[in-house]
């Protein structure tokens, strides 16, 4: 008995010495948040002076970016956008009670060497567009109440740690644009939170891991540019919340979509895909907006879109499609881009799209439409193009159009198709260099003549040429820059925008007096 009270003695000594040493070691605690504020601020970069009233003197909850908790602990530091550049320093471990840490979009560099056993309370964790390096620390998995994970567009490489698995609060894990490497781990379909996944322009490999079929939150799944192998998990498809699906430019291949209810993004472009699209492809989801599969080696007649009714964009172009359009494609009455070109499509062109009164580009070139093929006969699809695309009737805008597209082509020697655009246009390429024509213009043109196309300036010519020959330069240089505006002018997008070809031959006639008098 003695001896209990002996203990019950110094057990209440040591309570009250402690109860009396908290408040100093909160203290302790916020003063230290301070010490290290200050001390990272020393060992930046701030270009903008953002950081200007970080000093000794004020409360550092009153800081710029700074967000603390009633005790006057940092919760928050949020640095996005200010041009900072130095090392990420590992003292910022000693932010012990910090739940948001955003320096994204910065000059920070270094690897990610934070001790996030002491960070265990971080739930945000935004590090983009940096120049960090290194591989993404395995020591995330400690902070148990993660929800984000953003570590884009920098320079990290490696694998992803299998540890992250255990996060079961992540819901964002976005880190596109970095040079990792090696399979997504099966573990990552423990991530029972998770809504997006971002992975794109990496260097993944092997096949996709069935087990991210287990994510059944999840509402964006962005693997694009890699290189993914294999069939497409049948469970990913399984995922009722799915609400875009961007696959493009890998390895991979499907054979059924079935019930991704929610999907209103699907983008498969440039895998490889063969064969004929797959029955279950009126499985897809009645909510779809987008469809992109282009660039594939799909074959055989494109099923019916009747239930498709909010699809906006549709791009199957460059594949080896068969048989007419569908006429199914004239009830998508919110379809805006509709891009068919470079497949074997055949028949008329049916009379459907004055019934897309949104519809604004169009591209059906390089197939084949009646006894004329696109690729050969260009005017033709232009013509389509201009039509259709704006939802108007067949005029004379229609022979100004194709007018201006052949004067382009005259001078610069390229058809519309060339592979040169791929991804743009004859018209956007030309209005891109109309300010130095000289980059554009075919030089066989000039062969017989005793001075190089490359000398020309269009900018107004040079003040300084007084002699006969270089005034010659000049005035042709003008004279192209002036047909190469006119063929501008008569392809504008809006027919009412585009020169009448009353106005283009009097340019042209304009034009050929100024030649005339050289």
């Amino acid at each position: 008995m003695k001896f209990l009270n002996l203990s019950s003695l110094l057990f209440f000594n040591v309570l009250i010495t402690v109860n009396s040493f908290v408040p100093r070691l909160q203290a302790l605690d916020a003063n230290t948040d301070k010490k290290t504020l200050l001390s990272f601020k020393s060992s930046i970069s701030d270009p903008s002076n953002a950081l200007s009233d970080w000093n000794s003197i004020s409360s550092h909850c009153s800081w710029f970016g700074v967000n603390c908790t009633k005790d006057s602990r940092i919760q928050s530091l949020q640095l996005s956008g200010l041009k900072l550049s130095g090392f990420l320093h590992p003292s910022l471990s000693n932010l012990t009670s910090l739940r948001v840490l955003d320096l994204s979009n910065n000059q920070f560099y270094g690897q990610i060497s934070l001790d996030f056993l002491q960070l265990r309370h971080l739930r945000h964790i935004i590090l983009a567009q940096n120049n960090l390096y290194g591989s993404i620390p395995s020591g995330l998995s400690n902070c148990h109440d993660l929800e984000e994970i953003t570590l884009c567009t920098n320079h990290l490489t490696g694998a992803l740690p299998y540890q992250l698995g255990n996060l079961s609060r992540l819901s964002i894990f976005n880190v596109p644009m970095n040079n990792l490497s090696g399979a997504i781990p099966p573990t990552y379909g423990n991530l029972s939170s998770l809504t997006v996944l971002c992975l794109a322009i990496n260097n993944f490999t092997h096949t996709l891991p069935n087990e991210l079929g287990r994510l059944k939150n999840l509402q964006v799944l962005q693997l694009s540019d890699n290189y993914f192998t294999g069939e497409i998990p049948h469970s990913i498809f399984n995922i009722s919340s799915l609400v875009s699906i961007s696959l493009t430019q890998n390895y991979l291949f499907f054979e059924y979509l079935t019930n991704c209810l929610q999907l209103e993004v699907l983008t498969l472009n440039g895998n490889n895909l063969t064969g004929q699209l797959p029955k279950s492809f009126s499985n897809l989801s009645t909510h779809l907006i987008e469809l992109c599969i282009e660039d594939n080696f799909f074959t055989g007649g494109f099923p019916g879109l009747e239930k498709f009714e909010n699809l906006t964009a549709l791009a199957i172009q460059q594949n080896y499609f068969t048989g007419q359009i569908p006429h199914s494609v004239g009830k998508l009455r919110q379809l805006q881009l509709f891009l068919m070109n470079d497949n074997m499509f055949s028949g008329e062109i049916p009379d459907i799209f004055d019934n897309l009164p949104k519809l604004f580009k169009l591209r059906m070139d390089n197939n084949i439409f009646g006894y004329q093929d696109c690729g050969a006969n260009t005017v033709l699809c232009w013509a389509h193009m201009l039509k259709y695309g704006l939802g108007g009737k067949v005029s004379t805008c229609g022979d100004v159009y194709s007018f201006g597209i052949l004067l382009l082509e005259i001078f610069i020697a390229k058809k519309p198709t060339d592979r040169l655009f791929e991804g743009s246009s004859l018209v956007d390429f030309v209005s891109a260099k109309q300010q130095n024509v000289t980059d554009i213009i075919d030089p066989l043109l000039f062969k017989d003549n005793d001075f190089s196309i490359y000398s020309i300036s269009t900018g107004g010519g040079n003040n300084s040429a007084n002699n006969e020959s270089s005034n010659w330069q000049r005035r042709i240089g003008e004279c192209l820059a002036s047909l190469i505006k006119m063929g501008l002018s008569c392809t504008a997008d809006l027919p009412k925008d585009r020169l009448t070809m009353t106005e283009a031959l009097t340019k042209l006639l304009d034009i050929r007096r100024s030649l005339l008098e050289l």
